[in-house]
């Protein structure tokens, strides 16, 4: 499981992006290529990951863009 983790973490830096890395991870991940943050928000919950411990950044980012 240790490895999916790290292709979630990963994911986040080939997102949107039509790169063979993105395709690569979007297959073993099962998730829709190109990649994008809410399809890999949900996958790692059916995972059984907590996506805020995955991408801290991701939820500082939307805190402040919701409490400029």
């Amino acid at each position: 499981m240790d490895g999916k983790r790290d292709l979630l973490i990963r994911a986040a830096s080939c997102q949107g992006r039509h790169s063979a890395e993105g395709l690569h991870i979007s297959s073993v991940l099962d998730v829709k290529f190109p990649l994008r943050m809410p399809a890999l928000e949900r996958r790692a919950v059916e995972l059984g990951f907590d996506p805020e411990e995955l991408w801290p950044w991701l939820f500082r980012m939307r805190a402040k863009e919701a409490n400029p």
